[in-house]
């Protein structure tokens, strides 16, 4: 076989491989997700936040967040293990696996929060989230009231 032919024959399984294994009837679709950054302002301070989180067919949830609390110069990691959709707001929830500070974030701590999907463009709304870690003992399958929401400053989540 030349290999003018090889290459392109290799490169066209690989391209296959990808599209079966993520095909609708793969073994464990995704059913929900929800990627976001931004900023929320708490106490006067900017708090800085990352996520993305995924839900498959088979309930399972996987992600990461990570929060940065400017004014204390702490920051904490956070392994997602699940996720609960409702329209445009997802509910997520998991562990601090890291923290620059302990008396901030606790590593193994058991957090939640919620952030609040509203559109994408200069006219709609603004996107929402609460507190990460929320200051309440919650999972994701608890529903956070609205006064719990904060506008998010400079950022933007997408719920699906």
């Amino acid at each position: 076989m030349s290999k003018l032919f090889a290459f392109p024959t290799i490169a066209a399984l690989v391209v296959m491989a990808v599209l079966v294994s993520s095909a609708t009837g793969a073994p464990n679709p995704v059913v929900n997700s929800a990627t976001g950054s931004g900023h929320r302002i708490s106490g006067g301070e900017f708090r800085s936040f990352s996520f993305s989180a995924t839900r498959y067919a088979d309930g399972t949830a996987t992600g990461q967040a990570q929060v940065n609390v400017r004014s204390l110069d702490a920051f904490a990691h956070i392994a997602i293990d699940c996720l609960t959709v409702d329209g445009n707001i997802a509910h997520m929830s998991g562990v601090v696996t890291h923290t620059s500070d302990p008396t901030v974030f606790l590593t193994d701590e058991q957090v939640h929060f919620a952030v609040e999907d509203n559109g994408q463009g200069a006219n709609e709304p603004p996107d929402r989230v609460t507190g990460i870690p929320e200051n309440e003992p919650l999972t994701c399958n608890d529903a956070l009231p609205s006064s719990a929401f904060n506008n998010i400053v400079r950022g933007n989540v997408r719920v699906g």
